[in-house]
This record gives C-alpha cells, structure tokens and sequence, in this order.
C-alpha cells in the first residue's frame, strides 16, 4: 500500500463526501423553494 493509493482514496472520498453534501444542500433548496411556490400559489 503505497502512500499515493492512500492519498487518491482519501482525495476521491473528500471529493465524494462534498458532492453530496452539495447535492443534499440543494436538495434542500429546491423542496424549500417548491414548499413556499405550493404555501404562496
């Protein structure tokens, strides 16, 4: 096991990890947005 294997994983974890807590933060955004489209329409 080579330090550089460690680093790619580690990378592509971290990497992984803040795509989806992007994913989740939008996701948020978007049922925050379309409950208040439903509460105003």
């Amino acid at each position: 096991m080579t330090i550089k294997g460690v680093n790619v994983r580690t990378t592509l974890a971290i990497t992984r990890g803040l795509l989806a807590g992007a994913l989740m933060i939008a996701a948020m955004g978007f049922t925050a947005r379309a409950e208040a489209g439903v509460a105003l329409g």
